[in-house]
């Protein structure tokens, strides 16, 4: 979908016409890890009983995702794409919200899974992190605008492409 906004004529035309297929393939392999998920981790939902706002980013999900093939059915690639980077964020977020408070389960014995509290540091480091992060982030932010900026646009084909 990102090659599809970045592409035209008879490339965007071959990248288009595949996007419907790799969809058809994703959305197979997303029902089938779905249904898998459902069934071999059951706890996997558990958290939905306690936080019913995460059946919110389910409904999300699933109206971003039947947004996809919507938009390339209408020739908004823009759209579409984003409905992508959504359906992205929902699914991080939902697995996330299935681990949660555990971010590694142990198969050896009952209590021993990593959690965010036990594996978390101490305050002070928690702390010089965070004053690092707030230094840090306006150069993250700074380079990513530029290199977007410098790459905008449309790729052309001409016989100076590589």
């Amino acid at each position: 979908l990102f090659l599809s906004l970045k592409t035209e004529g008879d490339l965007q035309d071959r990248i288009v016409r595949l996007s419907w297929s790799l969809f058809g393939f994703f959305l197979i392999l997303y029902f089938a890890t779905t249904v898998v998920t459902l069934v071999q981790f059951p706890l996997a939902i558990s958290n939905f009983e306690d936080y019913p706002l995460a059946w919110a980013i389910v409904a999300v999900n699933i109206l971003v995702l039947a947004n996809i093939p919507r938009s390339l059915f209408r020739q908004l690639p823009f759209q579409a794409f984003l409905s992508s980077c959504i359906t992205i964020a929902c699914l991080v977020c939902l697995f996330g919200w299935a681990l949660f408070p555990n971010l590694l389960r142990t198969t050896l014995e009952t209590g021993r899974d990593l959690t965010i509290h036990n594996a978390a540091s101490s305050q002070t480091t928690l702390g010089i992190m965070l004053v690092i992060a707030i230094l840090g982030m306006p150069f993250v932010l700074s380079y990513s605008f530029v290199i977007y900026w410098v790459f905008r646009g449309k790729t052309k084909i001409d016989r100076y492409s590589y």
